[in-house]
This record gives structure tokens, C-alpha cells and sequence, in this order.
């Protein structure tokens, strides 16, 4: 059975919500905001003697290139030289 807990505990104000359960005979705790502060989220995940952290950020929305726009810039390059 999982258990789930909230509190704040970063500078920034955002909120530490930790899960732990027991997965295969291990503790597995996911800790969402617990470090990486200034992120838009990060999880810090331990499974028994493991730890990982993953951390995302948003930013500007960035210019997106779709293949077929790609070829044809690429056409023109190549023709050019």
C-alpha cells in the first residue's frame, strides 16, 4: 500500500509531495520538488540502494522545423554552392 505526503520545505515555496510503496520486495519513494529548486519540477526516485534524479524545465516556446521544411532549406543550400 502506498503512502503519500505533502509538505513545503524549498525556498521557492513549491510543494515536497513524497510516495512511497513497496515494488518487488523494495521501497520505491518518488519525492517531487525535494531539490532542483529552480526547475519547473523534479522528482528524486530511490529504489533500494538507487537513486535518480529527474529534473524539467520550460522555457520560450522554440521554432519548430517540420522534415519537409528541412529538405527544402536544405535544397537551397546545396544548390547555391
Amino acid at each position: 500500500m502506498s503512502q503519500i505526503t505533502t509538505k513545503t520545505i524549498n525556498p521557492y515555496g513549491k510543494d515536497l509531495v513524497v510516495v512511497e510503496t513497496e515494488f518487488c520486495g523494495r521501497k520505491l519513494t518518488l519525492e517531487v520538488n525535494r531539490v532542483g529548486f529552480r526547475t519547473t519540477a523534479s522528482v528524486l526516485a530511490r529504489y533500494g540502494d538507487t537513486v535518480v534524479l529527474g529534473t524539467a524545465m520550460m522555457g520560450k516556446p522554440i521554432k519548430v522545423w517540420t522534415i519537409s521544411r528541412l529538405a527544402s532549406t536544405t535544397k537551397k543550400v546545396l544548390c547555391c554552392r
